[in-house]
């Protein structure tokens, strides 16, 4: 522990004590596998990174070239117990080294990197770390750990993504950037023994508002057009005040909007110009500035490839448009003055457009590049939406009033990491379940499993199955089910072991007991539920049947006792026949078998979900009838025993 901070704080004197006076410290891959971990715990994924891998051998177009994305928010100073991992959580953690390192100090921040896609439709955690009281240097060491280990397995970053802020500004000059002269930008830096370059890109959301709230605290700057002053937000917000007869509703509607630049405030600003009222005009310089920013944003930010114009993708028929606009976007902003007739780069306030311009020089080089290889970019890709997303998951753990926990963290990127789909490769001998619902989207999934069956059979309305038809055309129906329970949990199984233990390749005597026959895609082969499967399914029948006719169902809870009582009926009896695989798949009381169990009750619950829905709201309709029915006649006897003299016996 004390070799990797004193490296991450002062890299310099760590390479001194190591090189000068032989002090025998380890070296740069030494730490970097130190800073590795398991999935869901801090450090660098190893599992994330191994998957990427697989990816990209297999889909080297959409997996090779990345943006990574970094950001930093606050936690609250707590140790919690984290009882899957027997292991307290809240301390300073770095990786694999911080479990057993003793450390003392509680973590105040967590840093986190995020690998996005620069062209494929996909994005990961890829490191987090707890921290406390980041320096810049620190956060630049680890960023380099993190670069190093992508380069070395041949991924492409091309672009680094992050919020503006002192420490990040104080980060990017130390890797060799250089801001302060907005004619000598150098907004990329390359790692030791390497050409390839690292292009910085903040992150437009966050420097709209910058510059939004620089012009609000400034009043006013100029332009070669004229004076551009907050006031005419003002104005525009208390318009109904000002001009009573204005009954525009659209005027009306745009008052909310009065705080940012965006088209809609230029768009009021105009109708009001030519409304040619005394009170209001010089408005053209003001719209002219909040155009040019609209658009410097609107192609710093194209997020969908079936827009057209300035908020879509970037081609090879459109780029040298695009460039055009970027770098008269850069001459305006380079000659907005202060009212003291200095330019804005070089007053105190340069501050507000640096973050624009540093986006325009690196958008400048780097789409030309991308473009070489891909036929159209979308720049979102280099932002931080994607990391403000987990930041927002993980803070809705927390709640609305408090910060969130480290806890709160670990947890949440743990569940990200089961949505994707990483798990541990090796299917055989490790856990490696996605416990996630039916219901749950996939879409972002880096690890698709593969799924062998044809989409051929018959699916009834709300999987509706027990019926005087079909228990006379067939001998067991619950077959039915049994079928879809196999079919959606291949979806959500990796074990191979596992799903061979859902189904039998043994054909049945009667076809009219295999109603749910699977047939294997590209191949003539058909397998049916396994007796394992089918007598999970029977036994979870007959439970549901007895909780929804003797009211033993409260819907909060329904999934979870349905399942307590399959592993009550069942335990440890090895219907599936793993055999080996049980031992094999240990992990404290728990193994394959009991997962497997969980695993098809949860989906059998699901699939039959709709079905119990309804029965529950027909069961609510006949009560509320009964309680109508049943009042009057119980209020015209309470009224006959009111008026008779003596009591009826």
């Amino acid at each position: 522990m004390f070799s990797l901070i004193l490296q991450l704080n002062d890299p310099l004197a760590y390479k001194y004590l190591r090189k000068e006076t032989k002090l025998p410290l380890p070296g740069p891959r030494r730490l970097r596998q130190w800073l590795k971990s398991d999935q869901g715990a801090p450090g660098i994924s190893s599992v994330v990174l191994k998957t990427l891998i697989q990816k990209k051998q297999t889909h080297p177009q959409l997996y090779t070239q990345v943006s990574l994305a970094l950001g930093t928010f606050s936690i609250e100073q707590n140790v919690s117990y984290n009882s899957q991992r027997n292991e307290l959580v809240g301390f300073v953690n770095l990786g694999k080294v911080g479990a057993g390192s003793g450390s003392q100090d509680v973590a105040n921040e967590v840093l986190i990197f995020m690998i996005v896609g620069a062209v494929g439709q996909w994005s990961i955690p890829i490191a987090y770390f707890f921290v406390k009281s980041l320096t810049s240097q620190a956060q630049k060491q680890l960023l380099v750990h993190v670069l190093h280990e992508l380069s070395e397995n041949s991924f492409e970053v091309v672009a680094i993504s992050m919020d503006r802020d002192l420490r990040n500004e104080e980060m990017c000059t130390m890797l060799g950037c250089a801001f302060t002269d907005p004619w000598e930008l150098q907004t990329y830096f390359s790692l030791p023994n390497r050409d390839y370059r690292h292009y910085v890109v903040f992150d437009v959301s966050n420097e709209l508002q910058i510059i939004t709230n620089t012009i609000e605290e400034l009043g006013s700057i100029l332009s070669p057009e004229g004076v551009i002053s907050w006031q005419y937000m003002t104005d525009l917000m208390n318009l109904p005040r000002i001009i009573p007869l204005v009954e525009d509703t659209m005027l009306v509607k745009m008052r909310l909007l009065c705080n940012r630049l965006s088209d809609s405030i230029a768009n009021a600003l105009r109708l009001i110009q030519e409304l040619n009222y005394e009170a209001f005009h010089g408005f053209q310089p003001m719209i002219n500035f909040i155009q040019t920013i609209g658009r410097l944003f609107d192609i710093c930010n194209s997020g969908s490839v079936q827009l057209q114009g300035d908020k879509g993708p970037i081609n090879k028929n459109n780029l040298e448009q695009k460039l055009q606009v970027l770098q008269e976007t850069r001459d305006y902003l380079l000659t907005l003055t202060t009212f003291d007739n200095d330019f804005l780069f070089q007053s105190p306030r340069a501050w507000c457009i640096v973050g624009l311009l540093v986006n325009i020089a690196s958008l400048g080089e780097l789409l030309p590049r991308l473009l070489m290889d891909h036929d159209r970019i979308t720049t979102y890709r280099f932002g931080t939406c994607h990391l403000k997303e987990l930041f927002n998951s993980v803070g809705k753990k927390g709640g609305s009033d408090v910060k969130p926990t480290a806890l709160d963290v670990h947890n949440t990127i743990e569940e990200l990491l089961l949505q994707c789909g990483v798990g541990d490769l090796n299917l055989d001998n490790d856990i490696s379940f996605i416990h996630t619902s039916v219901r749950q989207s996939m879409t972002g999934s880096l690890l698709h499993h593969h799924y062998p069956f044809l989409d051929t059979c018959i699916k009834l309305s709300h999987h509706v199955y027990q019926s005087s038809v079909l228990d006379v055309s067939l001998h067991n129906s619950q077959m039915y089910i049994s079928g879809w329970v196999v079919r959606e949990t291949f979806k959500q199984l990796s074990c191979n072991k596992c799903r061979w233990a859902l189904v039998s390749s043994n054909p049945p005597q009667d076809f009219t007991s295999a109603y749910h026959l699977l047939q294997v895609d590209g191949g003539i082969a058909h397998f049916v539920p396994s007796n394992g499967t089918h007598r999970t399914v029977q036994i979870a029948e007959k439970e549901l049947h007895y909780m929804l006719k003797y009211g033993r169902w409260k819907h909060r809870i329904s999934a979870l006792m349905l399942e307590h009582h399959i592993l009550t009926i069942l335990g440890p009896t090895d219907i599936f026949d793993l055999k080996d695989h049980i031992l094999q798949t240990g992990l404290g009381i728990d193994n394959h078998h009991f997962q497997l169990l969980r695993l098809i009750v949860s989906v059998y619950y699901v699939l039959r979900e709709p079905y119990i829905n309804s029965i529950q709201q027909e069961y609510h309709q006949r009560r509320l009838l009964k309680q109508t029915l049943s009042r009057p006649m119980e209020l015209f006897i309470h009224s006959d025993l009111l008026s008779t003299e003596h009591p009826v016996t």
